[in-house]
């Protein structure tokens, strides 16, 4: 893979679900958010998990009852979400993470899944591996079976959607197979789960020396069970290294406003503070397996 040499502009969803009256309307809302982002130069555009339960305005009030009927009625959307991102994505000539979308696999149970589209016409995707405890007890969800990396035209990237993140051994595999930005993709419903997905980007960052992105769902959607409260902000973040971002914040939005975070990546540069920084965290674990194994002795001390 031929890797870039120029500065990434990113953009990080801010993204409030609204109450839609078809989906024609919805189609110009989505487009609306991709235009205003490329027209500020951005390469690459991040929207956050469940973003695409918006859509749950549009099933029957009777499907809207519940956690698992909102999910599964998701389904008839699937094609036309696909079709919309898709042709965004290839008309503005960026790469584009769409909101997770609950997604049926045959008798399988369902998965929440993000949808990767490129400037080519290409996609891919990343199913969340890692279910909260919300997730397993009151819905079919199922987790993933694995971990995908996407060769873009800057760099290698990898998907941790949201409770993903707080799992470092994902994110260390990642990394080891060359991944130099993760993009997180949240929802959250109180601020202490904003904040255990916002530490654990921050620590990703540090641990493997790469950039870490997080979007979030934020605001009111009282007519779904599911997103009925979400609250957050976006948020990018590096390995602290004097020479660039000393405390790890690249950029960080205000919290529960509605916008787009942008925020400028110098992959070139990553990639010399891995080498050359004044930590070498990836490289120092290369070879620590033992650190596993290693003894471990309780002694008491009365």
């Amino acid at each position: 893979m031929e890797r870039g040499t120029t500065a990434l502009r990113i953009a990080l969803a801010q993204y409030e679900p609204s109450l839609l009256g078809d989906w024609r309307e919805y189609v110009a809302k989505v487009t609306a958010w991709v235009q205003e982002a490329v027209g500020n130069g951005a390469g690459l555009l991040v929207f956050p998990e469940y973003g695409s339960l918006e859509l749950v305005s549009l099933l029957p009030a009777g499907q809207r009852t519940d956690f698992r009927g909102e999910l599964a009625g998701m389904a008839v959307f699937h094609d036309a979400f696909r079709e919309l991102f898709g042709a965004l994505a290839l008309r503005h000539g960026c790469y584009l993470l769409a909101p997770t979308l609950p997604c049926r696999a045959a008798d399988r149970g369902l998965w929440n899944r993000a949808y990767l589209f490129s400037p080519s016409g290409g996609v891919g995707y990343q199913d969340k591996l890692m279910l909260t405890r919300f997730e397993r007890e009151a819905t079919e969800l199922r987790g993933g079976a694995g971990l995908r990396l996407f060769d873009t035209r800057f760099g290698r990237l990898a998907v941790l959607i949201c409770y993903d993140s707080e799992f470092p051994l994902l994110a260390r595999r990642c990394a080891e197979a060359g991944a130099d930005l993760l993009l997180v993709p949240s929802c959250n419903g109180v601020p202490a789960g904003y904040h255990q997905v916002r530490i654990a980007c921050r620590a990703r960052a540090l641990e493997n020396q790469c950039l870490v992105a997080q979007s979030s769902l934020v605001g009111l959607a009282p007519w779904s069970r599911w997103i009925g409260v979400t609250v957050g902000a976006a948020g990018c973040y590096a390995p602290p290294d004097d020479a660039d971002y000393p405390n790890g914040v690249v950029a960080e939005g205000a919290p529960d406003t509605v916008c787009w975070l942008f925020a400028d990546l110098d992959l070139v540069r990553l990639r010399q503070v891995r080498r050359g920084g004044a930590d070498t965290h990836l490289q120092d674990w290369a070879g620590q397996e033992w650190l596993a194994a290693a003894p471990l002795l309780t002694e008491p001390l009365p």
